[in-house]
């Protein structure tokens, strides 16, 4: 349970499962309202299909808050991406899911994590330092608008 935040304090059910297929409208909202290069709707849905058991959902009341995506290789995880509906930031929805994916990644027998974030992404930088991922390089024009990115690491 997730307590929300305000004048009222109440508790806010918040389930973290795996990929189903009738998230895929709601996912594919937080995805374009959060990245503009967003991922298309078919590439979302085959990375449901290709990494079901890595693709993890936030969701309260049967809708979507939020996601996260790992593509998975013998012993190392790649993160695509994550994100959480505007209304639902600031209230560890993010760190949950990263979380929940670790933990789940263990069990798999992955060791390794990695993922790309935009140079100038402050609240996704500052949510991998915290769960523990290291900055491993700086990666120049990595997105197709000219940005650059920093990869991170982490060793589970």
């Amino acid at each position: 349970m997730l307590q929300s935040k305000g004048k009222e304090k109440t508790q806010t059910p918040v389930r973290i499962i795996e990929f189903e297929l009738r998230y895929l409208e709601k996912i594919c909202e937080i995805e374009n309202s959060s990245f503009p290069e967003p991922f298309s709707n078919r590439y979302l849905a085959d990375l449901g299909k290709l990494y079901s058991a890595t693709f993890l959902i936030a969701e309260r009341n049967y809708e979507a808050i939020g996601y996260i995506v790992a593509k998975t290789d013998c012993s190392r995880a790649h993160i695509l991406s994550i994100a959480v509906e505007n209304n639902w930031r600031r209230k560890r929805i993010g760190f949950i899911l990263l979380q929940m994916l670790i933990i789940k990644l263990k069990s798999k027998k992955i060791n390794e994590i990695i993922l790309e974030v935009e140079k100038n992404n402050i609240p996704a930088k500052t949510l991998y330092e915290r769960v523990g991922f290291k900055l491993i390089k700086e990666i120049k024009n990595y997105y197709l608008n000219g940005e650059d990115a920093l990869a991170y690491y982490f060793k589970i």
